[in-house]
């Protein structure tokens, strides 16, 4: 799991732009740092990467800015495997006079970078799982804990009860692992952390957004749920290698395997502890595209979609293997080796929108708990119960400046292909899609690619954006809590009203812990902030 912040200006935008107090990013870095446990990579072996460990600190790599990074926290950050490859790749980035960015997650974005990572101390993965479901807080093993994580467990709706004419959130309902139907209820306030998509499905499915079932009477009328979805979206563009250059494919060959098994199982190292997109770079289109910024602005076609000058337009991203989005079967028995170049596009103007689809499921009275027998029905008094399943409309590149800006991306990675074949070590030719079916001169062709070959990167955001209430594609204020509704806050992605130019784990993470200090706040009427 890539370990990336993005640009500080981003999270000033969300409070300037947005109208969100206290999102800055100088009240939000004191959150990323509590999360946070960076591991330095100049201690000895038994800190950084366990004391099983052979891995060799590499100065010139292993570099970061101390005061932005915390080292205490339970989601453990730190450098992985670097392979050669990679170093090549940051090499011609700053021959091609990108600047060679010492902490990604440091004072600024820009430039060519080696990603940090969320790794445990033996060189496995720090999922958020493992970080906050630990057996403190999680019942088992002999442990008591304090909360409590039903699985297979399907929210229907969550439930309201009308105060003084404002709907107050007083529980939720879902069907457990065997279909029966239960109700909880909440002794302050719900907190929705469904995701971007089901999120404001649920919000939906109980009454808050718009009609979309005649048997759910909308309590209250909020337009901007499950509007204003952003994503990053790209493509590849790959380059076959000499057999001999250390990629991932050469990690699983036959002769190799067993030294890159003993490497991760024994010594915690190797190419097997990579997260595989080893670097990448951030770059602005001033940067790698002057002629078109300026060819743009004359036309009256430029939208300047980054937050400020020191926040990247895009990022190219090298995995050091064969990456494409929907064909792996096009490596044949001649080629074997590759590594990519990922074009990602970090400002999209394109927006999309999810919905929510009902399907009726058969009530089943007799497998509803004792507190659900008794306690009255408070929306619509329906009997019908309901699936709720997210209807999502992504709308990518519906923006045709943001093909413009990802055919100028793709240029810049052909030139920076072009540049890294001059390596021996990396010398071949570009595999996909290949320059002479898609000529870089040739726009039409270069779109029609881009179309057949973008996606997602899973990085959706916004669809219960946080924003005031004047705002109409605003779903939650400043504090998370719910527009028009009295209990309930959301906290999850779907509240950031903008995807940040970078990946969006580390910016999720730091919402949560800055929420659970609005939460405190609010029921103790004391600070709770994080210094």
């Amino acid at each position: 799991m890539q370990y990336t912040r993005g640009p500080h200006s981003d999270y000033d935008a969300w409070e300037s732009e947005f109208g969100n107090n206290g999102w800055s990013y100088k009240n939000v870095l004191p959150y990323f740092k509590k999360a946070e446990g960076f591991h330095d990579p100049s201690l000895d072996k038994s800190h950084p990467m366990g004391p099983r460990s052979s891995r060799v600190h590499d100065p010139e790599y292993d570099t970061f800015e101390a005061e932005y990074h915390g080292t205490d926290g339970p989601w453990r950050q730190s450098y992985h495997h670097f392979s050669a490859t990679t170093k090549a790749f940051i090499k011609t980035n700053v021959d091609m006079g990108l600047p060679h960015t010492p902490d990604p997650n440091g004072s600024s974005v820009l430039g060519v970078a080696r990603m940090q990572t969320s790794i445990n101390a033996d060189a496995t993965r720090c999922s958020t799982s493992s970080a906050y479901l630990r057996p403190d807080v999680v019942p088992g093993g002999g442990t008591r804990g304090h909360v409590r994580v039903v699985l297979r467990a399907h929210v229907e709706r969550i439930l309201f009860e009308t105060k003084d004419g404002v709907p107050t959130a007083i529980g939720a309902e879902f069907r457990d692992d065997k279909d029966v139907l239960r109700r909880v209820y909440a002794r302050r306030e719900v907190l929705l952390s469904a995701g971007v998509f089901f999120s404001p499905a649920l919000l939906l499915a109980s009454g808050i957004g718009y009609h979309i079932h005649d048997s759910i009477p909308v309590l209250h009328h909020l337009p901007g749920v499950g509007e204003n979805m952003s994503d990053h979206v790209g493509m590849p563009v790959v380059y076959a290698c000499p057999s001999t250059t250390e990629t991932m494919h050469t990690a699983f060959e036959p002769s190799k395997l067993p030294k890159a098994l003993y490497q991760y199982f024994v010594q915690g190292t190797g190419p097997l502890t990579s997260q595989v997109m080893e670097a990448a770079c951030f770059v602005r289109l001033d940067d790698i595209a002057p002629e078109f910024v300026a060819r743009e602005k004359a036309n009256g076609t430029y939208q300047e979609r980054a937050s400020g000058p020191n926040a990247p337009h895009l990022e190219i991203l090298f995995p050091a293997c064969f990456v494409d989005n929907d064909d792996f079967t096009r490596m044949d028995n001649t080629h074997k080796n590759f590594y990519t170049l990922l074009v990602v596009l970090l400002n999209p103007a394109s927006r999309g929108r999810t919905s929510a689809k009902l399907s009726e499921v058969p009530v089943n009275n007799s497998n509803s708990n004792e507190k659900t027998k008794n306690k009255t029905r408070k929306q619509g008094d329906s009997e019908k119960r309901f699936n709720v399943e997210p209807v999502i409309d992504p709308n990518f590149l519906a923006d045709e400046f943001d093909i413009r800006v990802l055919r100028e991306g793709m240029r810049f990675a052909r030139r920076l292909g072009k540049k890294m074949q001059q390596d021996p070590a990396l010398a071949g030719f570009e595999y996909l899609p290949g320059e002479d079916a898609v000529p870089s001169e040739d726009d039409v062709a270069m779109d029609k690619y881009i179309r057949l070959k973008c996606t997602t990167f899973l990085h959706s955001v916004g669809t219960c954006s946080m924003g005031p209430s004047s705002n109409p594609n605003a779903v939650v204020d400043d504090r998370l809590k719910v527009h028009g509704v009295d209990r309930l806050r959301v906290v999850d992605a779907s509240v950031m009203p903008k995807v940040i130019a970078g990946h969006t784990a580390a910016g999720t993470v730091m919402l949560a812990e800055k929420a659970a200090d609005l939460i405190k706040e609010d029921w103790t009427g004391k600070d709770a902030s994080t210094p």
